[in-house]
């Protein structure tokens, strides 16, 4: 910051250094004192419209809708082929109601990228306020397709097939927008990246490694990381970003990163419990089962409560055949976590195995909970274990129950299985309603899950 500041005062008509200076003001969120400085930097230059487009973002921060406006107008005067100066225009015409013209800029951006959701996205919205809910349910769609878990589209086309009276769309697309509430398709902008790499702590890494986690950028989200830490390498959180980075390198399969990422963050801190449990994972990837036992093992001597742990060592346990010792690490999971959805589907597939039904079904009815894409196949599991209890009906209760929200998750492979299921039922005497089987929901997914939150939440 002093040094873009010194720069910009001894150099006061050079554009490049008052540019400079608002980009670093820019990147710590002074929008006042960056728009003065981008507004001299645009004046020096006549020719840039990156001073112009970045005086429109700062403005836009401040709700100065015109101005800003304005400004991306006058960018792309200078630069009439730029998208993401259109994207912000367009965006900023739709926040000040004018639909018209921010419909044409959408469609001016889609014309030359089809492909962009975030226009499709915009262009939607523009047409939901002009009450065209078909077409606007028509460009969500569009961008849902190019981006699946873009949550707010998913929001959007909800309300717009409720308008059309479609509630099951409506209903299926408010789910999905429950699971993927912060997916957002990362924006191509290379000027603004610029402005978001002068920011230069430390947390801000952190946060943009787990942004682009999510949206399943992966080695970008590595490079995050490893900025971070090479900003600040003695903080005491680095040994969490090191945890981290273990589960984003083994989505990668990058193993020797794992392993070294691995014993960084224990010499940083021997107690990160973590640590063991996303090597453990790692471990089961890549088949060394012996390891990954061990490294859960050590998770749980730093902390007895990681629930995650717990039921990721009965998995092992009960593969090896020691029943009895993975029963003990799922209740213990189940004890730390009442609603650790995987354990108590690993509780109740053993007991069921053990046809110790009543007991199984008081476990699988909780893995129901919350409606997402698995729950389908969690009803139908469900199903099976009613149907070899001989409780047929509950068994053809649960079967529908499944095929609803197969069908409301657009799951069309679980449907027909569903329906295959349910006619087979219907057909057969209760009495004969045994040694049905069915594929279990996945019980284990050896990714690392939500690297921002510490990877236990979305791990199943």
């Amino acid at each position: 910051m002093e040094q873009a500041d010194h720069a910009a005062h001894t150099s006061p008509l050079d554009a490049a250094a008052n540019g400079h200076l608002g980009m670093v003001l820019h990147a710590h969120d002074r929008y006042g004192a960056a728009e003065v400085a981008y507004r001299r930097a645009a004046i020096l230059d006549q020719r840039s419209a990156r001073w112009l487009y970045y005086l429109g973002v700062v403005q836009a921060e401040q709700a100065k809708n015109a101005d800003a406006e304005a400004s991306y107008r006058q960018a792309l005067d200078r630069d009439p082929g730029n998208v993401p100066v259109r994207l912000r225009l367009a965006e900023a015409l739709w926040g000040s109601g004018n639909l018209p013209q921010s419909a044409v800029e959408y469609r001016a951006i889609l014309a030359t990228q089809p492909g962009n959701a975030l226009a499709h996205h915009g262009l939607g919205r523009v047409l939901a306020a002009q009450g065209q809910w078909a077409d606007a349910v028509a460009s969500y769609r569009r961008a849902i397709d190019l981006y699946p878990r873009f949550g707010a589209a998913h929001h959007a086309v909800s309300q717009a097939y409720q308008h059309l009276g479609d509630e099951t769309s409506a209903a299926r697309h408010r789910l999905l927008s429950d699971v993927n509430s912060s997916g957002e398709p990362v924006r191509d902008d290379p000027w603004m990246s610029a402005v978001f790499a002068l920011n230069r702590s430390r947390t801000y890494f952190v946060k943009r490694a787990a942004e682009l986690a999510s949206a399943g950028l992966l080695t970008d989200a590595a490079a995050a990381y490893e900025r971070s830490i090479e900003l600040e390498p003695k903080d005491p959180l680095v040994a969490q970003v090191r945890t981290r980075l273990i589960g984003v390198y083994t989505d990668l399969g990058e193993w020797n990163q794992v392993e070294m990422n691995y014993h960084a963050a224990l010499e940083l801190d021997p107690r990160q419990a973590d640590a063991h449990f996303f090597y453990g994972v790692a471990c089961v990837r890549r088949g060394r089962i012996d390891e990954a036992a061990q490294a859960f093992v050590q998770a749980l001597q730093i902390d007895p409560t990681h629930a995650w742990a717990h039921n990721q060592l009965g998995r092992l346990l009960e593969q090896r055949g020691q029943v009895a010792e993975a029963e003990r690490h799922y209740r213990q999971a189940i004890a730390s976590d009442p609603q650790h959805r995987m354990a108590l589907f690993n509780i109740g597939h053993l007991l069921a195995e053990r046809r110790e039904y009543g007991a199984a079904i008081s476990y699988l009815v909780r893995t129901l909970t919350p409606e997402d894409l698995n729950t389908p196949r969690y009803a139908h599991y469900l199903a099976t274990i009613y149907e070899r209890a001989g409780q047929r009906d509950r068994a053809i209760t649960s079967a529908r129950a499944a095929k609803a929200m197969a069908v409301t998750f657009g799951r069309g492979d679980l449907v027909a299985t569903l329906d295959s299921y349910l006619t087979r039922l219907g057909d057969m005497a209760p009495a004969a309603a045994r040694g049905s089987r069915v594929a279990a929901p996945e019980a284990v997914s050896a990714g690392a899950g939500d690297h921002g939150a510490g990877g236990r939440g979305a791990i199943e």
